[in-house]
């Protein structure tokens, strides 16, 4: 909390900034469109900060460039952004030589750095999975005008919804539905690749008079499905830790953390 707070004191009360943290906590970088208390309000471009004693500018926008989430590794050794490049959404991963850029309607980038995932809308409705490190690369055609995907594990593993269906896509192998017959809100898989959890939006029905929110975690390996909330109280977003040991969830203006020892 005293990171955070101290990197609040630079901030305009304007700001809207979102965060990016390593592994260890030790690294964070934050994107602010309103600039640092210090800084004049007026024609403050987006920049990608990272913190430290003094905030550092790590990547400004331009005319070429739009900055919108931070992106940092696990290790803290990989910098990027989820924005759009010469007008194109797409994902930039920067260093001293320049912008590396994945273009997509829809992209995602793993917690190692290591895959990337882009879907496009047109010509041709396809979601592709890259390997940076081999240059390997599988692709998939979709059938609904949007795909919401989920995160992508450190082994290139993918969950993405299509259809009202939600599909689990080892790297390099076909994919096979993991949950059906529910309306779907967020999907999320760990990084070591072993879980899911996804939220759901239960209907009345006859048994049921009110609309119930639902999140469960599912064990990949055995598809067993175990139920961690379900209630009339809406789950806004959540996070799991990388072994899905714990869930940081978000809930009318709180933070709430689910720990799979203590419940």
């Amino acid at each position: 909390m005293k990171r955070l707070f101290v990197l609040g004191l630079w901030l305009t009360q304007l700001a809207v900034a979102q965060f990016a943290v390593s592994r260890d906590g030790s690294i964070l970088d934050f994107s602010s469109c309103a600039g640092l208390r210090e800084e004049p309000l007026t024609l403050n471009p987006c920049r990608i900060y990272r913190h430290g004693t003094e905030p550092t500018v790590r990547l400004e926008a331009n005319e070429t460039l739009e900055i919108g989430s931070p992106y940092l590794s696990a290790d803290g050794k990989v910098s990027g952004f989820i924005g759009r490049i010469n007008d194109r959404r797409a994902i930039g991963i920067y260093s001293p030589e320049g912008i590396e850029s994945f273009e997509g309607n829809w992209r995602a980038i793993s917690r190692n750095a290591r895959y990337v995932a882009t879907a496009f809308y047109q010509p041709e409705k396809l979601l592709t999975v890259l390997d940076r490190q081999t240059g390997a690369r599988h692709s998939y055609p979709f059938e609904q005008t949007t795909v919401a995907v989920g995160t992508i594990s450190d082994q290139g593993d993918l969950l993405f919804f299509d259809r009202q269906i939600l599909w689990f896509i080892p790297f390099g192998k076909p994919p096979s539905p993991l949950v059906e017959g529910m309306l779907l809100v967020q999907a999320s898989i760990t990084a070591d690749g072993n879980q899911a959890f996804v939220s759901a939006i239960i209907p009345p029905g006859k048994l049921n008079f009110n609309t119930t929110y639902s999140l469960a975690e599912i064990d990949l390996a055995s598809r067993v499905r175990r139920v961690l909330y379900e209630g009339p109280e809406t789950i806004d977003s959540f996070a799991p830790s990388a072994n899905g040991q714990r869930l940081l969830r978000q809930r009318r203006g709180e933070l709430l953390l689910w720990d799979s020892n203590g419940g």
